[in-house]
């Protein structure tokens, strides 16, 4: 007979019995009621406060942007990706700017790792360079758009 280490082997009939819970709805509201705190207000209004980011998050934007404009190379990419994460994660715990990093942390990363592991694919540095400018152009465009439908659709019912 298999055991699994530090247990003891028993059979399902030799199991202890449990007492029934009583008041079991209770003991589990008691414990919801302990891990989450539900005493927020929505005092204010979340459309305003965002249209008042938006202008913040152009410049997030604009800024992501202007770190890949004169990059030719790996070497500068590796460095241009190298500011635009530190930039990301500068935000992560400023709690009034945390929106971006959330919304750009997975972004940035998934197009960084997707750029950088195609580069390296490319041994003639002519097409290597050719590569970059492509992908750094589709970034950008990537990146514009996102700030336009945030602008355009954050008052509005979400898209499937």
């Amino acid at each position: 007979m298999l055991a699994i280490k530090l247990t003891t082997p028993m059979r399902s009939q030799n199991f202890p019995k449990f007492k029934r819970i009583k008041n079991k709805n209770k003991i589990v509201e008691s414990y919801l009621k302990s891990c989450f705190n539900d005493s927020y207000s929505f005092d204010h209004d979340l459309y305003t406060e965002f249209s008042s980011a938006l202008p913040y998050f152009s410049n997030y934007i604009s800024f992501l942007i202007e770190t890949l404009n004169d990059v030719k190379t790996k070497s500068e990419l590796t460095s241009a990706f190298s500011i635009q994460f530190k930039f990301v994660m500068q935000y992560e715990k400023d709690r009034n700017k945390l929106l971006f990093h959330r919304f750009f942390i997975g972004t940035i990363n998934f197009l960084q790792a997707s750029i950088m592991n195609n580069v390296s694919r490319y041994k003639d540095e002519k097409a290597q360079q050719d590569f970059i400018q492509y992908c750094i152009t589709e970034m950008k465009e990537h990146l514009l758009f996102l700030l336009d439908d945030v602008s355009t659709h954050y008052n509005k019912p979400a898209r499937a």
